[in-house]
């Protein structure tokens, strides 16, 4: 139930997320996170929210089990996770999953940063667009065959 980056591209802003690779975050109130879980085998995702502890890390971190199940049927059907100051407050991010050759979702790419920067439609909009198409060209290079940018980003 948490995210590990792996890799990080910072902005060239003089403000911007502190977060060096092997940081580790909770998966219930991040977009990449989000991302991953809504794409588990219903039967994993089940055992490992079950398991965890929901812990809030703002006052709109999602902390119940309805809740997390609504916000990643809604991941399933948009194809990208939001994170409107859930894990930090003034900050956004839009993800998307990563697949690889079998199908499984193996990782996530977002985009992330603060809500003076990043408005609540340009999330849902523009970026939201450009953070799948990212993902797909990443899962197609993983050798993932069954999405396509044209159908993946609506």
């Amino acid at each position: 139930m948490e995210i590990i980056y792996i890799d990080r591209v910072r902005n060239q802003q003089i403000v911007g997320v502190l977060l060096g690779l092997g940081s580790r975050l909770p998966a219930h109130c991040t977009s990449m996170g989000k991302a991953m879980l809504a794409h588990l085998p219903i039967e994993e995702l089940l055992k490992r929210v079950e398991a965890a502890e929901l812990i809030p890390r703002t006052s709109k971190s999602v902390v119940d089990r309805a809740s997390l199940d609504n916000e990643l049927a809604r991941v399933r059907h948009q194809g990208y996770a939001i994170n409107d100051e859930e894990v930090e407050i003034g900050l956004r991010a839009v993800a998307a999953p990563i697949w690889d050759n079998t199908g499984r979702v193996v990782a996530a790419t977002n985009i992330t940063g603060s809500v003076a920067m990043i408005s609540r439609e340009s999330l849902v909009g523009e970026l939201a667009q450009a953070v799948r198409q990212t993902a797909v060209q990443i899962s197609q290079a993983l050798g993932y065959p069954n999405v396509s940018i044209d159908v993946a980003v609506r």
